[in-house]
Formats: structure tokens, sequence, C-alpha cells
């Protein structure tokens, strides 16, 4: 039943190695593009995983840390690092405020504090 229509597709082909040529070409770009397909689905679904495993891996940490810990020292905890950033911040703010002065004034950065001075 095909036979007869796929025999005058082959020979249509076959008789015109140009358009034998093209498509050759279009099946192999269509190939190539099915193949990049699988690699870009495939990589998304690793990243996927990833973003999963680290999400539901640090929400595991969070509640193995309130129950070891117990929501008062998790409390302590979470006000002591509240502590440390806010000191950090007001230091590296300060630091900055005293850079925007220094170049206000003319002064060269790290002035002072060359080899010189050791």
């Amino acid at each position: 039943m095909f036979k007869p229509v796929l025999n005058a597709a082959i020979e249509s082909v076959l008789t015109k190695p140009d358009l034998a040529t093209l498509a050759l070409l279009l099946i192999i770009v269509f190939v190539s593009l099915k193949i990049l397909n699988m690699v870009v689905g495939t990589v998304l679904w690793w990243l996927r995983l990833i973003k999963s495993v680290v999400f539901y891996g640090g929400l595991m940490g969070l509640a193995l840390w309130m129950y070891t810990r117990g929501p008062v020292g998790a409390s302590e905890d979470v006000g002591y690092w509240w502590g440390v950033w806010r000191g950090e911040y007001a230091h590296w703010s300060e630091q900055g405020r005293m850079a925007r002065v220094m170049r206000e004034q003319g002064i060269p950065a790290g002035a002072g504090r060359g080899r010189a001075n050791w």
C-alpha cells in the first residue's frame, strides 16, 4: 500500500541530488535540535533537583536546630547573631563615612598606612 508512494519519494530524491542534500541537512538540523532539547531538559531537571535538595535540606536543618536548641535557645542564638550583624554593620558604615570624609577633604586613600610607616 505505501510501497509505491515510498518508492516514488525515494526516486525523486535520488534523481535530484540538490533535494537529497537539502533533505539530509534538514534531517540533521532536526535531530540536532532534538538532542539539544533533551540536553536542556536534563540540565533543568538536575537544577530543579539541586534546588529542592537545598531547600528541603535547609528546612530539615532549621527543624533540627529548633529541636535541639528549643525555642528559647533558638531565640538566644538569633539575638546573638543579630547583635553581631548590627555591630559589623555599624563598623563598616563608620568606615564608609570616614572614607567619604577623607575623599571630600582630598586625603588619599590609605594615607599613613604605607610601607614606610611599618
